[in-house]
């Protein structure tokens, strides 16, 4: 029965089928005008001509309709704020660093992966799928280090 072999596929493997899903919705077109038999046949895509940089936007774009596909934005939110209030988290956002929150009463990098593996967990995809997704809609942020003095200097005054 193939809905029990789709319910068996790791959180990778799900991954992956949405990607090609994407590779097929957003670039049949593409593979049918020049008769490529993938998105990276390197004979084909050499004989039209086409860089790189289409192939590595190619698979932005897989990666970005994958992502949607399996974390969809409103519900992933909603999920997200929940993971956020369960854990005590009263900002919109997780902020991921090594340092020890006071008024929290917890270092922010342990939260962070426990959030990020929530919500993982609930949507059926890798660790770094949903870290990429939580950063893309501001869900989490990580620590930017200070580049100069004066941007030390700003993020202690001013932040």
């Amino acid at each position: 029965n193939n809905s029990n072999h789709l319910q068996t596929l790791s959180n990778r493997d799900r991954f992956t089928l949405a990607h090609e899903l994407g590779h097929h919705f957003l670039h049949r077109h593409i593979l049918e005008q020049f008769n490529f038999k993938a998105i990276d046949d390197q004979e084909s895509i050499n004989v039209v001509g086409t860089s790189n940089d289409h192939l590595r936007y190619f698979e932005y774009q897989a990666n970005k309709f994958a992502s949607r596909l399996l974390m969809p934005e409103k519900i992933f939110r909603e999920y997200a704020q929940k993971v956020m209030n369960t854990m005590g988290i009263h900002k919109r956002y997780v902020y991921d660093d090594n340092q020890f929150s006071p008024s929290e009463g917890y270092f922010n990098h342990n939260t962070a992966i426990t959030f990020v593996n929530s919500v993982a967990e609930h949507f059926k995809v890798s660790h770094d799928a949903a870290r990429y997704r939580l950063k893309g809609l501001k869900l989490l942020r990580e620590n930017q280090e200070p580049k100069s003095l004066g941007d030390y200097m700003h993020r202690k005054i001013y932040l």
